[in-house]
């Protein structure tokens, strides 16, 4: 028979296992059990620290993208797996002509926020959602990072979170063929 501990499913099953025997702890141990409530309390924040967690930051404060990619926020996590996360407004009088860079490692996230001049004299606004996955092996920093091109653009509702798991799977997927007729689907 094989081995299943290499098998990732097989993990997340060892995980729910051992959370729900701790929960399950916490509700039947008695008082003067071998493994006290305060001991099974210490277990449970044990596997959460070492599985998951989520980690996040916000700022709602409006300031001017700086001209030339810069960095705009910054969250800082301890080592693990994650699924990134950020989101930011930005918004302008005229038009908007602005790229930001969700950077986490060697792994990132590219976005453009582009809206044209408008006649009605109304604010341009537009949102930008980037995310990326990435594994730190030790601690690391998540970076928003912005250039507006000298368009003067504010940028505001800027949020980034990172959820931490025990596996991650980064994978690129080949580009799809074209597809030139209904047969060749």
């Amino acid at each position: 028979m094989r081995s299943m501990k290499g098998k990732p499913w097989f993990r997340g099953v060892i995980t729910l296992t051992l959370v729900g025997a701790v929960a399950g702890g916490l509700m039947l141990a008695p008082v003067n059990a071998a493994h006290s409530d305060a001991h099974v309390r210490n277990l449970a924040k044990q596997v959460v620290k070492q599985n998951g967690g989520i980690f996040a930051m916000f700022s709602d404060a409006s300031r001017s993208v700086p001209t030339g990619i810069d960095t705009v926020a910054t969250l800082s996590v301890p080592s693990g797996r994650y699924a990134i996360f950020a989101k930011t407004t930005v918004t302008d009088p005229a038009d908007i002509d602005t790229q930001c860079i969700l950077v986490a490692g060697n792994h990132q996230d590219e976005g453009w926020a582009t809206v044209e001049q408008n006649s009605d004299e109304l604010e341009a606004r537009a949102t930008l959602n980037l995310q990326v996955g990435h594994r730190f092996r030790g601690s690391g920093t998540i970076r928003l990072r912005c250039d507006d091109d000298g368009d003067a653009d504010d940028i505001e509702d800027i949020k980034i979170m990172a959820i931490r798991q025990p596996t991650l799977r980064n994978r690129s997927q080949a580009p799809l063929r074209p597809v030139s007729s209904p047969e060749d689907a």
